[in-house]
């Protein structure tokens, strides 16, 4: 009845998270402890959900059914292919309630969803570390493990994440398969290109808490965050004298 009525009694104690079922509370919560139930009997990989490990054992069957219709790629799972077509077709189906910014990612907007807030309700047992999205979460106690599992297969270089051993791949190829929709210039990176699509659309998701200036890429926000404190980074090579 819950999925007429949109009720969602199981409220998450650390964060906003609400839902309609018992099971998928529990599967949240590993997104804040960091466990991980779910273990690969082929690799001994381990996984917070059960979705996460199917979609992890069909890299070991090679099985890539879904073939996106503007590139060559293909992928294990619809939903992947979904996401993926997005960058394609420019779809930003999250819309931040507080803001005109929309997003192509359900994480992403949570992230941003962040910046209004100030909340950080992903917190690492290990250290002080909190950040507003499970995944930044999830990358950051690798840290903290030296998990670097994604390897090249053309010179061994090792990767905390598959987005950064993809990324990788490119500098191999030379390949820049990601090209900005309002002029020629093309990117390696997708996250590369998001930050040059900027440029275009004028949008500045990163907000400093302290005066509210906002910024187009996360770079200029810590560097302009050190005004706000007594850190002098640069420092005169002759005189030593530092300057923020």
């Amino acid at each position: 009845m819950r999925t007429h009525t949109g009720e969602k009694p199981y409220k998450c104690t650390q964060c906003d998270f609400c839902c309609a079922v018992a099971d998928n509370l529990q599967k949240h919560m590993c997104t804040h402890t960091g466990k991980k139930p779910f273990v690969c009997s082929q690799c001994s990989k381990a996984f917070s959900s059960k979705c996460g490990l199917n979609r992890h054992e069909l890299t070991h069957t090679g099985k890539r059914t879904h073939r996106c219709k503007y590139c060559p790629q293909t992928f294990t799972h619809l939903v992947i292919l979904q996401r993926h077509m997005r960058t394609h077709t420019g779809e930003k189906p999250y819309k931040c309630t507080q803001c005109n910014f929309s997003f192509a990612q359900h994480g992403t907007l949570k992230a941003h969803m962040g910046t209004h807030t100030g909340a950080k309700a992903y917190k690492c047992a290990q250290c002080d570390f909190c950040c507003a999205a499970a995944g930044n979460l999830q990358k950051h106690m690798r840290t903290h493990m030296d998990e670097k599992q994604f390897m090249c297969t053309q010179c061994n270089k090792s990767f905390c994440s598959k987005i950064s051993l993809k990324g990788h791949h490119l500098t191999h190829t030379g390949g820049k398969p990601h090209r900005c929709t309002y002029c020629p210039q093309t990117f390696t990176l997708q996250n590369t290109l998001k930050v040059h699509l900027r440029s275009h659309t004028g949008e500045r998701p990163y907000r400093c808490m302290k005066c509210h200036k906002k910024f187009s890429d996360r770079t200029s926000l810590v560097k302009h965050s050190v005004i706000h404190t007594d850190i002098k980074p640069y420092v005169c090579s002759i005189c030593n004298k530092a300057f923020k």
